[in-house]
């Protein structure tokens, strides 16, 4: 009997949790480096990302999109289902394959490219966090005397966790230097 219960517990928690179908996009821009000492110009020079005035070798965009339906029953309406997607875009350098460079800078920017993607990977966290965060929440919304009211709700909240990590991602930037507290700094490498 017990392990009856346990297996309906796990089947329930595991059916339960918010995972988001994600779908993961890449966008390159070329760099073309001669030497290690000129990587960090070709990257600077290359970039099509800018922000305040300065230059960012990566970027990563998401974007949630929830779905829900309701039920309503004796005057009351409440979600009876929610599906989120998370739409991920990153935006990276690459050296051209055909591009003709010493092997040591291929290594260089190997090596960069792997901590910079690592950083931008916690960007997408942000999103996955905010897609399942409103999973969550919608599930939890409880009961509305009107329908109107409660997609007002929904999409309200899902409007504020959306906005909670984006100030996620602005502060995760803001801690690591955008990464360079973390090694994402390409001096290090040339």
């Amino acid at each position: 009997m017990k392990s009856i219960i346990f297996i309906l517990l796990l089947i329930f928690t595991c059916s339960a949790m918010a995972y988001p179908e994600i779908h993961h996009d890449f966008e390159f821009y070329d760099v073309y480096p001669n030497e290690e000492n000129n990587l960090k110009a070709a990257l600077k020079e290359a970039t099509p990302i800018s922000s305040e005035g300065k230059k960012f070798h990566g970027r990563t965009n998401w974007y949630v999109k929830w779905n829900y339906k309701w039920k309503k029953r004796d005057g009351r309406c409440w979600i009876v289902s929610v599906k989120t997607k998370l739409d991920v875009n990153y935006i990276m350098p690459r050296i051209p394959n055909d591009h003709q460079v010493k092997r040591s800078v291929r290594y260089a920017f190997g090596k960069y490219y792997a901590l910079l993607f690592k950083h931008e990977q916690g960007h997408k966290e942000s999103g996955l966090l905010a897609a399942q965060r409103i999973e969550d929440s919608l599930r939890r919304l409880g009961y509305f005397r009107s329908c109107k009211k409660l997609e007002r709700a929904a999409n309200k909240k899902g409007q504020d966790i959306i906005e909670l990590f984006n100030k996620r991602d602005k502060e995760y930037d803001d801690k690591s230097d955008h990464g360079q507290r973390d090694g994402v700094n390409i001096n290090l490498f040339i």
